[in-house]
């Protein structure tokens, strides 16, 4: 009785063993697949450029973000921007900090990649109040648009520093 239940176990098993090692292999391609597509995230808007950033973290309670804080670099954050419905001229309040030793583009993208804005170059102390965006938006909030600040060094030609994203809502009244 030993011997049959063995060989009905060896039999049961071989059986199912070409369905077990495709399951596996299976598994295997699909967790390969995840980690190789977690690690792309060129999103096509910035010419392939996305360099790694050092960690962001809050300074204190003045407003800024300070990114790398190695090289300095102050980034004035906010969480939203409130823009007139129907119009493309904005009235926002985008600086690059006198301390900063780098020059910085700012850029607004809704969520679905659109552009909708992006500076010229602002040496530090320089200030934007007035844009003109790309459409008139809709009476409405936008979700999941980015701020996006890149930065880059000082002189001509000027040679990406970092880029940090900020996530904000754009609410259109």
């Amino acid at each position: 009785m030993k011997g049959n239940i063995k060989e009905n176990f060896c039999q049961s098993f071989k059986k199912r063993l070409p369905i077990v090692a495709v399951v596996i292999v299976a598994i295997a391609l699909v967790l390969l697949l995840v980690f190789a597509l977690k690690g792309c995230n060129d999103d096509g808007n910035t010419g392939g450029y996305r360099p790694t950033l050092p960690e962001i973290q809050l300074n204190g309670d003045d407003g800024y973000i300070e990114n790398a804080p190695q090289q300095g670099i102050e980034l004035p954050a906010t969480t939203g921007l409130v823009f007139n419905g129907g119009s493309k001229t904005q009235s926002v309040d985008f600086y690059n900090p006198s301390k900063n030793q780098c020059v910085v583009t700012v850029s607004l993208y809704l969520a679905d990649g659109t552009l909708l804005y992006e500076s010229d170059y602002l040496r530090p102390s320089d200030v934007v109040q007035m844009i003109e965006i790309s459409r008139e938006l809709k009476t409405g909030l936008y979700k999941g648009a980015l701020m996006v600040y890149n930065c880059y060094s000082m002189t001509e030609p000027y040679v990406p520093i970092s880029r940090c994203e900020f996530p904000i809502e754009i609410r259109c009244v």
